[in-house]
């Protein structure tokens, strides 16, 4: 990934269930390191890229929902075309 086939992802993600007043409101909470971890130990700060890392984001968390039945093509292309006209 981003030139370091053996870096390695810090992340600390949860799923949030619900929002204000306890209302049914999934969502994902996240903390990720700004950077690759190596084997050895070195840490790598990766260049800013928030649009390179949104896209593998969003491929790989539709993929996983697709894979699990949750989701249908129908609605993955919706999302991605919704995402790309911002």
């Amino acid at each position: 990934m981003f030139g370091l086939p053996d870096g390695i992802l810090g992340l600390v993600m949860l799923i949030h269930t619900f929002g204000n007043y306890a209302r049914f409101h999934p969502h994902l909470h996240a903390i990720a390191a700004d950077g690759l971890f190596r084997p050895s130990g070195t840490f790598y700060v990766l260049p800013k890229s928030d649009k390179q890392l949104e896209e593998i984001f969003r491929s790989r968390i539709l993929a996983m929902l697709k894979r699990k039945g949750r989701i249908v093509d129908d609605l993955i292309q919706k999302l991605v075309k919704r995402c790309h006209s911002n």
